[in-house]
């Protein structure tokens, strides 16, 4: 329920940023005449504006969301990035696949297997790296007596002997699990909680290359393993996964212009996820860009911009934007972008992954891009009165 909560107030605040952007892109792309002044033009603008259909958004982010983990390199990506091809393409765009390649890490098999006094196999996940470190076990397991440490304070943990240990933790603890490894625990499996923070969750790696293993189990899991705790069971932990070369995919979708073909405007999103349990990561809240590009796209298509738009969905943006950089020097330094016969005119990029009713514009001018702010910022006079 709180999640649910969570989803419908950002989907208030996606509708009055995907508002805004759709007044930006009606200003630069001059659909139909309603950038000119007067009545008539605002006519035009509440027109086009009451096409957005906000459902479709909603809907959008259900789907992405339900396809596993979208972070680069696992298959719920490769899902996303078929379902943004094929929508673009169900609008009537010209769809291109751009590919890359990066280095991720792609966990293979976890598990926690309990030896005695009961015998049972339970799923767990790897955690992000430490540094470049996978906290890979042995091949045949860790082994090691199962202590439950609550949140690792120090009344938690008095009198347990963690030498040795795997020691169960509460996700909502902070950095402790770095004092109980100093104590001499030989590895951590930490419980999913009913809620935290992405800082929370930044706490459970550090960018030094540690090599101690560090899983992750659901709540339920988590219970099982604390009945466990208590009957002072010996458990096998093993974690294999690996680096490896990926294909990162960015999606291209393009709708020519009416009269100015050459002249492009980009609106882009990205649509991968990061979790610091990488085989856990949904994304629910890093789909709401993408879901409003789709829909901006349906919106343009129907109203066909006199200026080519190109609708990017990039992959690889928690990986220093990977997606993005790989797209610059493929795109942006093109013989016909360096020649001048194709002008990309501005990138306008759709960060919607955030809780907070700012809204941030940031500026910079990679060659080929249109250099005229005082032109760009004339574009929003005629949308003042409307947007307040």
């Amino acid at each position: 329920m709180a999640m649910v909560k969570a989803l419908n107030s950002l989907l208030v605040r996606v509708e009055a940023l995907t508002v805004v952007m759709m007044l930006i892109l009606l200003s630069l792309t001059a659909i139909d005449n309603v950038c000119a002044q007067g009545q008539d033009s605002e006519e035009d603008l509440t027109r086009i504006l009451s096409e957005l259909d906000f459902n479709a958004v909603k809907q959008h982010v259900k789907h992405l969301s339900s396809l596993g983990s979208r972070m680069t390199g696992y298959l719920g990506s490769y899902r996303a990035a078929s379902y943004i091809a094929e929508t673009l393409r169900s609008y009537g765009l010209e769809v291109e696949l751009h590919n890359y390649s990066i280095a991720m890490p792609i966990e293979e098999e976890c598990y926690i297997e309990a030896l005695e006094p009961d015998r049972i196999r339970v799923k767990a996940h790897m955690l992000w790296p430490n540094g470049v470190s996978l906290g890979l076990t042995p091949v045949d397991g860790l082994v090691g007596r199962l202590i439950y440490a609550g949140d690792g304070e120090l009344e938690e943990i008095r009198g347990k002997p963690l030498g040795g240990s795997i020691v169960l933790l509460e996700f909502n603890s902070g950095l402790n699990w770095i004092e109980l490894v100093n104590l001499g625990a030989r590895a951590v499996v930490f419980i999913e909680p009913r809620d935290t923070t992405h800082i929370e969750s930044l706490k459970k790696t550090v960018p030094v290359s540690l090599p101690i293993p560090r899983v992750y189990v659901n709540a339920t899991v988590g219970g099982i393993l604390k009945r466990l705790a208590e009957r002072e069971a010996t458990v096998r932990l093993t974690l294999r996964a690996s680096w490896r070369q990926v294909e990162g995919v960015n999606v291209i979708g393009k709708l020519k212009g009416r009269e100015m073909p050459s002249e492009v405007i980009v609106i882009s999103a990205h649509y991968d996820s990061w979790s610091v349990v990488p085989a856990v990561s949904p994304g629910t809240e890093e789909s709401l860009g993408v879901a409003s590009l789709l829909e901006l796209a349906r919106v343009f298509s129907l109203h066909r911009p006199l200026r080519t738009i190109w609708f990017v969905a990039f992959s690889g943006y928690w990986q220093a934007v990977a997606g993005a950089t790989e797209w610059v020097e493929a795109y942006a330094f093109k013989e016909e972008v360096l020649n001048g016969s194709l002008k990309l005119w501005i990138q306008l990029d759709l960060d919607l992954s955030t809780d907070s009713d700012a809204i941030e514009a940031l500026y910079t001018t990679p060659p080929g891009f249109y250099a005229g702010t005082a032109e760009f910022a004339s574009a929003f006079t005629p949308f003042s009165l409307i947007m307040q």
